[in-house]
């Protein structure tokens, strides 16, 4: 009764389970999908909703709780998590700035816009050199350019520069918009939005953060314990090895929970490679007696 109900729809908002999405399905349509069920949620939602929240960013370091990432890292190579609960409306927001989020997008973010200028030199070097001018080409190449680094071109202006007939281009000028600094201040920020207003910041935090569990497992599920690739042609043999793949998940699972337990936080992968120094070894000597 209590699942029909629930798939119906009408089921009591105690027994709800709460749906957690990571950014590329926390579409505004789905969002309200949930609330018109009256599902409680926690999403990062796909629109940049931390440039609502510069100000606040800004002195994140100083304002901010602040976390532990989680991770099994030396304690001195350690990245610092740091969140501000801030209500809005009916649901309430944790903004979130993380130092290994930063490192990891400004990293990724200097290699496009590093490839992004050397292919805008590349196009000024064969426009200057003649190999390329007319005005409808050189267009082409641009949109080529901007279509290749959609996240980068937008922080950047490029101008043909014509000759005095307006058909062949002389040179290509780029300029960087306010808009790359900004969006170079927000590197490493999100915003979680939930309907659990009665919870703290960091609970907020570590409740989404349960999405890297699930993505943990799959990882696991498709690398450690086998369950891809599949070469089998049957239906009974490829029923046969998702389940002993998945059998060996709830062990896996197991381990951890009863490590956590015990105070060990370590992922699976760490144990594993840790296990993998140690060696059982059996000799059995025959003598005369």
């Amino acid at each position: 009764d209590r699942i029909h109900s629930a798939s119906a729809g009408v089921f009591s908002a105690a027994f709800r389970p709460t749906v957690i999405m990571d950014r590329g399905i926390a579409t505004k349509g789905n969002i309200a999908l949930l609330q018109s069920r009256n599902y409680p949620y926690t999403v990062i939602e796909r629109r940049k909703v931390e440039s609502e929240y510069e100000e606040e960013f800004r002195t994140a370091r100083e304002t901010f709780e602040k976390l532990d990432d989680g991770n099994d890292a030396e304690p001195e190579r350690k990245k610092k998590i740091y969140v501000k609960k801030v209500e809005s409306g009916s649901v309430s927001r944790v903004l979130v700035y993380s130092e290994g989020r930063d490192q990891k997008e400004s990293a990724i973010d200097e290699v496009k816009e590093k490839r992004f200028l050397e292919d805008v030199a590349r196009l000024q070097q064969s426009v200057e050199q003649g190999n390329i001018q007319m005005k409808e080409k050189v267009a082409e190449r641009v949109g080529k350019i901007k279509a290749k680094y959609g996240s980068i071109q937008r922080h950047y202006e490029l101008e043909l520069v014509c000759d005095e007939t307006k058909q062949k281009v002389t040179t290509v000028t780029v300029s960087r918009k306010p808009s790359r600094e900004k969006q170079s201040q927000l590197t490493g920020c999100y915003v979680i939005e939930t309907t659990h207003t009665e919870l703290t910041a960091s609970e907020i935090w570590h409740q989404y953060m349960t999405l890297t569990q699930v993505e943990n497992s799959f990882r696991d599920l498709k690398t450690d314990l086998g369950i891809r690739p599949i070469y089998h042609q049957t239906a009974e043999r490829t029923k046969a090895h998702l389940f002993i793949g998945v059998l060996a998940y709830h062990l896996l699972i197991s381990i951890e929970y009863a490590l956590r337990r015990a105070g060990d936080c370590r992922e699976w992968r760490t144990i594993r490679d840790i296990l993998q120094t140690h060696q059982r070894t059996t000799i059995v000597l025959t003598g005369v007696d």
